[in-house]
């Protein structure tokens, strides 16, 4: 399973154990509404929070290959995931500004991540620069625009790999142009990606994770949001 979208929220607050608790709830059941409304597959969410400030990394995981079968072309399917992701952090964001008290400068940070489908997107440009650069006369620049595609495809295909969906590698290294695979430097190992924390905030310590439609069937009435003020 690969890294379909990711929500993170950062609130500057000293929250007590209750206010985490209310948190933890609260969040999931927004992930689960959120996914259940923009994935048309089987997802799972995992929820960690980080003590300190309060810090959250809601994950959507899922099969990517699955999601992209749906359309006929990769690109087209990419950017539907992409606008899925999208979509899925939006709402939640929305919904914890104009849901849970707090003073004004307390919600610090959010961020709406794209995961793998992001990740896929972003190699688009790389390659159209890359073809506009080849044959021209800046060598130099056309040489690090082809470690850059190089650098993207080796990370995108780590995941790949890890997730065990050849399918999705083989139809991004097919899209790639003649020109450009001839030309591509080696590739490197991947740098490792710096995930969230290990700490994670949960009943005995652990990781919420668990599927939107298992959330939602264990909760008699939708939670009450936290407040921190």
């Amino acid at each position: 399973m690969t890294v379909l979208a990711q929500t993170y929220l950062h609130l500057i607050v000293a929250p007590s154990e209750r206010q985490i608790s209310e948190t933890l709830e609260y969040v999931q059941y927004l992930g689960a509404v959120s996914a259940r409304e923009h994935f048309q597959q089987d997802v799972e969410l995992e929820l960690r929070l980080e003590q300190g400030s309060l810090k959250g990394w809601l994950t959507v995981v899922g099969g990517l290959y699955l999601g992209l079968s749906n359309y006929g072309s990769l690109r087209e399917g990419i950017d539907y995931a992409v606008k899925d992701s999208r979509e899925f952090s939006a709402w939640i964001i929305e919904k914890f500004k104009s849901e849970v008290p707090m003073p004004p400068s307390a919600l610090y940070r959010t961020e709406r991540r794209l995961g793998l489908p992001g990740k896929i997107q972003r190699l688009y440009p790389l390659l159209e620069e890359a073809s506009n650069l080849i044959g021209g006369r800046d060598k130099v620049e056309a040489q690090r625009r082809l470690k850059q595609v190089q650098d993207q495809l080796t990370s995108i295909a780590a995941e790949l790999s890890d997730s065990g969906e050849t399918q999705v590698l083989e139809r991004i290294e097919g899209m790639i142009p003649a020109p450009i695979r001839n030309r591509l430097p080696p590739p490197q190992p991947p740098t490792p990606e710096h995930g969230p924390p290990p700490m994670a905030l949960g009943p005995e310590g652990r990781i919420r994770r668990a599927s939107p439609k298992e959330i939602l069937l264990n909760i008699d009435e939708p939670p009450k949001p936290p407040r921190f003020r």
